[in-house]
């Protein structure tokens, strides 16, 4: 948890250069809408593979695991190539250079998120969460020096590529530590693609929603779009921090346990207080940070108050988010991801209506607004999936 916090303390002061550099202008905006393609294909093909095949993972013999992995990974390795030059492309003729070679940031991007939560699988949290400061770290360094457009890029794509590079000295060594056993027995990937087909629909459902809050944001007044990403910095920081904590420790623990009914509500009780707490302390001193951490140089004090009126309506999920993330979890070791796919679909019909029915009302805080409504409503809907598990 201390590594975590320290590889968030330091994005946030990548985030804090950043802002000082180029406030709410039109590089920000450039930048957010330029990773958005890239980062959406990279997330939407990987990240189901953290519910597919962490828990086949964990249940093969160990001597299993590493061609388990290998291939895996060569499939990534060609996906996210592919991705990087169509995306590439595409970006050149609509943004231009040098925003286009953004695209390249989905080769290295794509193995870290595989990398990453396989670490975190076979043992390994505390080092997978000390690689996550390599990227902002690298941004912060460079921009601290340079404060340039091309300086940011060139960080921000080296930077992932050295932390993929890391991750990857990690899975070598727990290779090492393992007995070498020949076999000719390949482990299955019938049990993963099947749960993946799911989780893929899924993701790509639940990645069309920050595509279409972004466009939507565009369409309101010059910086909308670069409010919306400075305000939510502090509550994904919060999100992403305790996230990566259930993600590494939770889903061996509930495997363990048999998915057992008292543990899941023990321990989403405790999420959601958690979350409570985290929303009490964010909206009393929401703004402050605001200021201390992005008020200086190109963002003065008129971007204060309106990042900080976005960040507290986004701040509204936090109980809602952290507490469903235990459920998701049950949900991945019971092995029924037909579940997450419905509820995705519901998050996406209620995005939309929400941002239709706010922005007009609150301009890019409702936005915000209308997804803190959609994970309330969506931890209620997993709860109710999670009983019903259970009576079975």
């Amino acid at each position: 948890m201390l590594l975590m916090l320290a590889a968030k303390a330091v994005a946030m002061l990548k985030d804090i250069v950043v802002a000082q550099a180029f406030g709410t202008g039109p590089e920000v905006d450039q930048f957010v809408l330029a990773m958005v393609l890239p980062t959406a294909c990279v997330m939407l093909a990987i990240t189901p593979l953290d519910g597919a095949a962490s828990p086949h993972l964990l249940r093969l013999h160990a001597v299993q695991r590493r061609p388990l992995i290998h291939r895996i990974s060569l499939y990534i390795l060609g996906y996210c190539s592919l991705v990087a030059t169509v995306v590439a492309a595409g970006s050149a003729w609509w943004f231009g250079w040098p925003w286009a070679s953004l695209a390249l940031w989905a080769l290295p991007g794509g193995l870290i998120a595989y990398w990453g939560f396989t670490g975190n699988a076979l043992g390994y949290p505390r080092a997978v969460a000390a690689t996550t400061v390599i990227t902002p770290l690298c941004v912060l360094l460079v921009l601290w020096l340079w404060p340039h457009e091309h300086a940011w890029i060139a960080a921000h794509i080296s930077g992932a590529g050295l932390e993929a590079l890391l991750l990857l000295c990690i899975l070598r060594h727990w290779s090492q530590q393992q007995p070498l056993v020949a076999t000719t027995t390949l482990p299955p990937l019938h049990p993963v693609w099947q749960q993946y087909r799911l989780l893929f629909i899924g993701a790509a459902l639940l990645n069309l929603a920050p595509l279409i809050d972004q466009s939507m944001a565009s369409q309101l007044d010059g910086g909308a779009v670069a409010a919306l990403n400075y305000a939510v910095k502090i509550p994904g920081a919060v999100l992403s921090l305790v996230g990566s904590a259930i993600a590494a420790l939770l889903l061996p623990i509930l495997m363990r346990s048999g998915n057992d009914p008292a543990q899941v509500w023990r321990l989403t009780g405790i999420a959601f207080g958690l979350g409570l707490g985290l929303l009490g302390c964010l909206l009393w001193s929401g703004p402050y940070w605001v200021a201390v951490l992005f008020e200086r140089g190109a963002f003065d004090a008129d971007d204060t108050a309106w990042v900080a009126r976005i960040q507290s309506a986004y701040a509204l999920q936090l109980p809602f988010y952290i507490a469903a993330g235990v459920l998701v979890r049950a949900i991945h070791a019971s092995g029924d991801n037909r579940i997450l796919l419905r509820v995705s679909v519901q998050n996406l019909i209620l995005n939309v209506l929400g941002n239709l029915a706010l922005m007009p009302v609150f301009g890019a805080a409702g936005i915000a607004l209308s997804t803190s409504l959609v994970y309330a409503c969506s931890f209620m809907t997993l709860c109710w999936h999670v009983r019903a598990l259970q009576r079975k």
